[in-house]
């Protein structure tokens, strides 16, 4: 669908770009729908563990490897990430969130697991409201 709707916008307005860095990343988050890579140390196989919308459970620790794998560095990449935040299987909004933080080091002290994985609490707001605060300021 995100495709769809960036196929259409960039039809209508011709002068946006779409970087094939921007639609790479989109179709790997969309892929995670799917498969996550499997761990790629024994630090990833241990630790809490999020359950998916299945119900198959990711250790934090894995989903942290796979945020930080994706090497996230620009604005316009956080962008992208942003509307993942709101994804309906906590672990995409998990992964999202991480790879936004390692981008930006919105939270020196670390992030609150419950303000990425609950979705309609206010820590959630707060932490989306921080990130976009800080991706306003990174420079492209």
């Amino acid at each position: 669908m995100r495709f769809l709707i960036l196929a259409l916008f960039a039809g209508i307005v011709p002068s946006i770009s779409l970087a094939g860095e921007p639609l790479e990343l989109m179709k790997t988050m969309d892929g995670y729908e799917q498969d996550i890579p499997p761990a790629q140390c024994i630090s990833e196989m241990n630790g809490f563990s999020v359950q998916d919308i299945n119900g198959n459970d990711y250790t934090m620790t894995r989903l942290t490897g796979v945020a930080n794998r994706l090497g996230v560095k620009t604005k316009s990449e956080c962008m992208i990430l942003l509307t993942y935040l709101k994804h309906p299987d906590a672990k995409i909004r998990f992964i999202a969130a991480r790879a936004i933080e390692s981008a930006m080091q919105a939270y020196p002290e670390g992030m609150s697991a419950n303000d990425m994985l609950k979705a309609d609490s206010e820590g959630h707001r707060k932490m989306i409201k921080r990130f976009v605060e800080k991706i306003d300021k990174l420079a492209e």
